[in-house]
């Protein structure tokens, strides 16, 4: 939707089983994102798959948008949508998921304007902030902690 920012991202990580992987792919790009669409569970879907050599929590990453007023809201709407979905034989069992949360705030949207990155705040070191959204454990900052984000 172009022009428009959604209110909240629904971000799963999922790993396909063993031996299954291109009939994940292809369930997933023919069947599941049409379908979340379709049903008005989200406005927007895009899926990632992890490549290179660093850390991640699953070869998949997905994130949804939508425009749901809370998390309770999202959660029992694609819940109950996710049912009639499987009801209907169209959510497959090819698939983990690893982790799923909703994040309900947009921190900050650059999508829509040229954007101009200026350093931090020579005097006070600020940076910008992120809102910690239900469910997300956000990894310390390399000032605050030198362990790694996965240990």
């Amino acid at each position: 939707m172009l022009g428009h920012t959604a209110r909240m991202a629904f971000v799963v990580w999922s790993t396909p089983h063993q031996d299954a992987t291109d009939e994940f792919e292809r369930w997933y790009n023919e069947v599941h994102l049409p379908d979340a669409i379709e049903n008005g569970s989200f406005v927007a879907m895009h899926r990632y798959e992890a490549v290179g050599p660093g850390y991640r929590a699953a070869p998949y990453l997905s994130i949804a948008e939508a425009d749901y007023g809370s998390e309770a809201e999202a959660w029992a709407t694609v819940r109950q949508r996710a049912q009639s979905l499987r009801d209907a034989g169209r959510i497959d069992d090819l698939y983990r998921v690893d982790f799923a949360t909703m994040l309900l705030t947009v921190a900050s949207d650059v999508s829509d304007i040229r954007w101009r990155r200026s350093p931090p705040s020579r005097t006070t070191g600020a940076i910008p902030t992120v809102t910690r959204a239900s469910g997300w454990n956000l990894c310390p900052s390399r000032r605050e902690s030198p362990a790694p984000c996965n240990s």
